[in-house]
């Protein structure tokens, strides 16, 4: 369990209780008039507006606001050093109002656990309060997961987070292509641009050339076996589809458990006929292996 450091003058103590396995008593934070602040980066340039903006968030929470300071501490794949002063912050301020059982709230952190990109290392004087917060932050999504009851894009963003959160890197970023149907890849054997076809039971593939015009008919995934995995929390699966399988039975998310199945399933090439591990070519393809 992640211990905070030592309280420092101008970092007050957030104290919550033990949740979702989770025990985190204090919660170091950095004040929001500290000039820290003016040294961290932030997506628009100006880093004192992340203190401003949760410092609006305490007085009159709006969603707006919610979604400015989540666009400026992480946004389009890049995590801003401003995210590790003010995930634990944004945390206390879930807590009290509500978005505890958000999915977009742990989608956000998620993309700060697990970006595409990251701008720099977490600053050694905010690190033990960050992954504090981000340690009780995966213990909230996963409770969130097992004991709420979510829509199928819902459950689907939930799930990346949570994913996200507990480093699971591949399904962390990737999950939420079953909602967007924006998945693409690249054959192995003959590189041909493939677009993925999310349809309500399966997966298919077709090839495309730069314009997104068709050049081939669809060929469907061959889904994976769903392993008959109960979900034990002290005793999680190791690798991410068993884990995510597990999540979706318990929940008795069947469409998603489905589209799982194919993601993880065997692709076929419908211009050379190879066939490939499909969720191993995304992520080879975004430079993640």
């Amino acid at each position: 369990m992640p211990v905070a450091s030592p309280a420092r003058p101008d970092i007050p103590l957030l104290k919550g209780p033990c949740t979702a396995g989770a025990c985190i008593t204090e919660i170091a934070m950095l004040d929001l008039n500290s000039r820290r602040w003016e040294s961290l980066s932030a997506a628009g340039g100006n880093s004192r507006l992340v203190p401003q903006l949760l410092a609006r968030l305490r007085e009159r929470p709006t969603p707006e606001d919610w979604g400015e300071v989540m666009e400026q501490i992480g946004h389009q794949g890049t995590c801003y050093s401003s995210a590790y002063a003010a995930v634990p912050h944004l945390l206390e301020l879930a807590k009290v109002q509500s978005k505890l059982a958000d999915p977009w709230f742990y989608a956000s952190l998620g993309s700060i656990a697990e970006p595409a990109e990251q701008t720099e290392e977490v600053p050694e004087d905010v690190r033990a309060e960050f992954e504090a917060a981000m340690a009780e932050a995966a213990a909230l999504a996963l409770d969130a997961v097992l004991k709420q009851t979510y829509g199928v894009e819902d459950f689907v963003y939930l799930l990346q987070g949570a994913a996200a959160l507990y480093h699971r890197r591949g399904p962390g970023i990737w999950l939420s292509g079953l909602i967007q149907n924006n998945f693409e890849a690249y054959c192995p054997s003959c590189d041909s641009y493939l677009s993925l076809k999310v349809e309500e039971n399966r997966i298919d593939v077709i090839a495309e050339d730069e314009r997104c015009r068709p050049l081939s008919a669809s060929t469907q995934v061959v889904a994976r076996s769903i392993p008959d995995t109960v979900w034990d929390l002290r005793n999680q699966p190791e690798d991410d589809f068993s884990w995510l399988c597990a999540l979706c039975l318990r929940t008795e998310q069947k469409k998603v458990l489905t589209w799982i199945s194919y993601l993880y399933g065997k692709a076929h090439c419908p211009t050379c006929h190879a066939t490939f591990a499909l969720m191993s070519q995304i992520e080879n393809e975004s430079g993640m292996e």
